[in-house]
């Protein structure tokens, strides 16, 4: 049997958002905004610029490596991408290179403390401070 119901007693469905949260914290006002993988790109583009140039080709094959890093990452930490830190630990240890990109984010996914350590090194030595 239908249940009839007034049209303004109907509230908004907000079920889905925020479904880890306790249902005490749970807001329909103030949902999450998803924001995609181009527009998190875009985002980091100033940093990734700053160390590969700004070659349309390089900046592609970047971001497909962190298409790549983002896809690793959620499947072996569920999260959707790694946290800026990383990000920024990622792009320190690249060296401005596709190879040092990749081989960075490689380390990001199987271990970030190894990619911390190593970016740690990397500003240390920038420093002048012997590892």
């Amino acid at each position: 049997m239908v249940e009839a119901v007034a049209v303004g007693s109907i509230l908004p469905d907000c079920s889905h958002s925020h479904r880890f949260e306790p249902r005490s914290e749970r807001s329909c006002h103030a949902p999450a905004v998803a924001v995609g993988r181009a527009q998190r790109f875009e985002e980091r583009k100033p940093r990734v610029v700053a160390r590969f140039g700004d070659n349309g080709v390089a900046l592609r094959s970047v971001e497909h490596v962190f298409a790549l890093l983002e896809m690793s990452w959620h499947d072996c930490y569920g999260e959707i991408t790694p946290s800026e830190d990383v990000i920024d630990d990622v792009l320190l240890c690249s060296a401005g290179t596709l190879a040092g990109l990749v081989e960075a984010a490689h380390l990001a996914v199987i271990d970030r403390r190894d990619l911390s350590v190593w970016a740690s090194s990397i500003r240390h030595q920038g420093r002048g401070v012997a590892s």
